[in-house]
């Protein structure tokens, strides 16, 4: 069992970058 800490729930920045930009595709409307 796992307990995350904040501390250890750190995301860098290329990736936090990377995952808007999925998020944002994901969000995107289908046309």
């Amino acid at each position: 069992m796992c307990i995350w800490q904040p501390e250890d729930f750190y995301i860098p920045e290329d990736i936090s970058v990377e995952f808007s930009a999925l998020s944002r595709w994901e969000n995107f409307p289908q046309a």
